[in-house]
């Protein structure tokens, strides 16, 4: 749920700044189908939508919104918490990057 942690994850504020960062959210082949499912859609019409190929063509990734932000953030929230991917799930606990060692807001 968003704004509570487990013991392995850091407090969300919802600020969404984490989901503002540029860079490429990997989807694997069942978070596709778990995500389309939960929209709706069929996977084609999703990965259509709301995927491309990676550039080095081993698998697809999230779209970003005209800002550089997750196509899916809306208004500091995800609209795919519930069936969101690993690598966003994992954040920041399994991210090398210097700014998700800091606190939100980042």
């Amino acid at each position: 749920m968003i704004g509570q942690a487990s013991e392995s994850e850091v407090p969300c504020a919802q600020c969404g700044n984490c989901c503002r960062w540029s860079g490429f959210i990997r989807i694997q082949p069942e978070e596709a189908e778990a995500i389309a499912g939960f929209m709706g859609l069929p996977i084609l019409n999703f990965t259509e939508r709301y995927t491309q190929l990676l550039p080095s063509r081993q698998g697809l990734s999230l779209n970003e919104a005209e800002d550089g932000a997750c196509v899916f953030l809306e208004s500091n929230a995800c609209r795919i918490h519930n069936v969101k991917p690993r690598q966003c799930r994992d954040f920041p606990t399994a991210w090398n990057r210097k700014e998700s060692n800091s606190p939100c807001p980042l």
